[in-house]
């Protein structure tokens, strides 16, 4: 018989894979309970949904979403971080994560429409967040904008520095 809290699991599954922006599988074997909540707590602040999921459920809700790629990594103890904003920062985060010299071992992941192995999201951890791109855009355009008004300004200054000095040395000739 079919258990339906089975069914409603990989109903859910499927939806958050098919929903996420990003979805990051990683090995949590030797963590504690105490550490994966400390994890966890770090994923809430960032808005992202981590979870400790069943490999055969989550094989099951992959098919049902249509996406290929991530069934082989499905072996052993498996979490998974659900992005539905910031595609890279769960990378980020748990390229970061580190208690008492322990990591968890990245899998694999699914970020916007294809799968990448851990070497290609640990090279995703290391590049800079969508705010901080955005920063360094603005400052490489409002760069030569600002030096392009100095230049234009210089010239006016200087005039003005030297009609005051006429009209003073006017001033002082009467």
């Amino acid at each position: 018989m079919i258990n339906i809290k089975k069914i409603n699991i990989v109903k859910q599954l499927a939806e958050k894979f098919s929903n996420a922006k990003s979805v990051i599988l990683a090995d949590y074997t030797g963590f504690s309970v105490q550490e994966m909540n400390e994890l966890r707590g770090k994923f809430r602040e960032s808005e992202i949904e981590f979870r400790i999921i069943k490999n055969t459920l989550s094989k099951i809700a992959l098919k049902k979403a249509k996406i290929e790629g991530l069934e082989e990594y499905l072996v052993g103890q498996t979490s998974a971080t659900f992005s539905y904003a910031e595609p890279i920062l769960p990378a980020r985060i748990l390229k970061n994560f580190n208690i008492n010299g322990k990591t968890l071992k990245i899998k694999a992941g699914y970020v916007e429409g294809k799968v990448f192995g851990f070497d290609e999201i640990m090279q995703l951890a290391d590049l800079p967040s969508r705010e901080e791109l955005i920063a360094s855009l603005t400052r490489y355009i409002a760069n030569p904008l600002v030096n392009f008004v100095r230049v234009l300004k210089n010239p006016i200054v200087g005039l003005l520095n030297q009609l005051n000095i006429i009209a003073e040395s006017k001033k002082g000739k009467k």
